[in-house]
Parts: structure tokens; C-alpha cells; sequence
């Protein structure tokens, strides 16, 4: 019997967890998509650096983000920001150790981030995926995630193409 996914409050004293999170999910999903130098030594301290002011915004109203657990042993993230002026929330971040994908995390969180964007009356979620990285993609449109976009974009000082996704609330 599979241990549920439980879902909390991710809070600002989180924010060296959720960037761990962040370092080892992209080190594994964007590996040959972009250059290991990056991967191994500038995300992670650009990630180090960037959570803990995400998580003070977050908690002054910018949006919330959540932490997936199981057993009490945090395995999973999202990050989402409030309402856009077309009605729309980002999915800022959705993110769970390699070692736990495919183990319920993202379903259950994007469960909370959908909860979270109609209690604000939000028409729809819409998040970017890095081209080339199919297993996310195959996640969300298994979903009804649909493309709505190609993007030019920049990550890690590379030229990238971002995937736009959207999905109806």
C-alpha cells in the first residue's frame, strides 16, 4: 500500500529545503539540456540566493507555495503566483527529488495549486517548461495541460526555448 501525499504550507524558514529541491529536480530533468557547468555549480548557488527573498514575497502576498510530503519527509514543491490581470495563475515552480517522481507529488500538488486558484477566482493556471524536457511535458499534457506558446528565454546565460502551458480551470 502506497503512503499518501500530504500537502502543507511551505513557509519562509522552508526556503533552504525548497531550493534543494529546486537544485536536484532541474540537475536531473535539464541534464544534456543544458551545460553541466551550470547545473553543478551556478544554479545552485543562484538558487541558494534567490529563495529565501521568493519566500519573504510569497508571505507577503505574492502568491504561496506548498511542499509535498510523505511520512512527514518533504519530496516535492510548487511555487504559485496570485491571479494575473487576465485571470490566470502561474505555476511558478513545480519541482520533487528525482528519487520521487512519478510518486504522486506533482499530481498532488498541482491538486493544491488548482484548490488555491479558484478559491481567488482564477480562470486558469499557465506555467513554462523548458523545450526538451519530455517527461514534464508528457506530465502535464496527460493532464489536459495544452500548449499555448513557444518562448525565447534565457537560462543560465544560454538561449532557451520555454514551452507555455496552460490548463482551463
Amino acid at each position: 500500500m502506497r503512503v499518501p501525499v500530504n500537502v502543507r504550507l511551505a513557509v519562509r524558514a522552508d526556503a533552504p529545503l525548497v531550493s534543494n529541491i529546486h537544485v536536484l529536480s532541474r540537475a536531473s530533468a535539464y541534464r544534456g539540456l543544458l551545460p553541466d557547468q551550470y547545473l553543478d555549480n551556478v544554479m545552485p548557488a543562484e538558487s541558494a540566493a534567490f529563495w529565501p527573498g521568493r519566500m519573504a514575497r510569497l508571505e507577503a502576498g505574492a502568491g504561496v507555495a506548498y511542499l509535498a510530503e510523505r511520512d512527514g519527509t518533504p519530496i516535492g514543491f510548487v511555487c504559485l503566483e496570485r491571479p494575473d490581470q487576465h485571470g490566470s495563475v502561474c505555476v511558478d515552480n513545480l519541482h520533487a527529488f528525482p528519487e520521487h517522481k512519478g510518486r504522486g507529488a506533482g499530481s498532488a500538488l498541482l491538486d493544491a495549486a488548482r484548490i488555491w486558484a479558484l478559491a481567488r477566482a482564477a480562470t486558469r493556471l499557465h506555467l513554462l517548461v523548458l523545450e526538451g524536457n519530455t517527461p514534464a511535458v508528457g506530465f502535464y499534457e496527460s493532464r489536459g495541460w495544452r500548449l499555448a506558446a513557444h518562448l525565447d528565454d534565457r537560462m543560465g546565460g544560454i538561449p532557451v526555448v520555454m514551452l507555455r502551458y496552460e490548463l482551463p480551470l
